[in-house]
């Protein structure tokens, strides 16, 4: 019955909102002893273990589910974001690509893909993929300042220097704060390396 996974699955839902990780794996565990084939657990497990740093453990529990459905996008999507964060910016492009393949509506994965191709200094395919994102999202000051950058590489500074004016007007508009973290998160400087971090 379904009824007996649903106090260990709660219980893990309430250590992790109470900071106590290491309670809710084994919470999580404790479920995946009971019927291994829950993809949803490991899942579950995988987000936790990525928000802790567990990067590596995260992305064998993502293949676990994988194996159970290769077809659930959801789980491409975090192993591509996981891979992304441990800079395997090839292997994370290929998850992500299956992700929106799987499903064509799931935005985000547009966002990093765009990123990606950006670092990968594939400037055309990051400017098709940021422009379908920006289509779904288009107050993302992020995403806007990843494609004046694309624009720069491409060396469309006119398109560059519009984009940079209307992230400033934004900006203006709604009082916002620019701190000395998003600054250095805005002008990172992953922002212009190149493909030979690739090879």
């Amino acid at each position: 019955s379904s009824k007996c996974y649903l106090s260990p699955f709660h219980k893990a839902l309430i250590c992790i909102e109470l900071g106590r990780y290491k309670e809710a794996l084994e919470h999580f565990d404790e479920l995946l002893s009971i019927n291994d084939k829950l993809s949803s657990i490991w899942r579950q497990k995988a987000i936790l273990l990525g928000d802790i740093g567990r990067i590596d453990e995260a992305i064998k529990c993502l293949d676990r589910v994988i194996e159970i459905n290769n077809n659930d996008a959801y789980a491409w999507y975090l192993k591509g974001k996981m891979l992304k964060r441990l800079g395997k910016y090839k292997e994370a492009l290929k998850c992500l690509y299956v992700a929106i393949e799987l499903n064509k509506n799931w935005i985000h994965a547009y966002k990093d893909i765009a990123y990606l191709e950006m670092m990968s200094g594939n400037y055309e395919d990051a400017l098709k993929y940021i422009d379908e994102y920006l289509e779904k999202v288009p107050e993302d000051i992020e995403a806007k300042f990843y494609k004046a950058n694309i624009y720069e590489q491409l060396d469309k500074l006119d398109e560059a220097l519009k984009i940079h004016d209307e992230i400033i007007s934004k900006l203006k508009d709604n009082n916002f704060i620019l701190t000395n973290s998003l600054i250095k998160k805005l002008t990172a400087d992953w922002f212009f390396r190149r493909a030979d971090i690739l090879a």
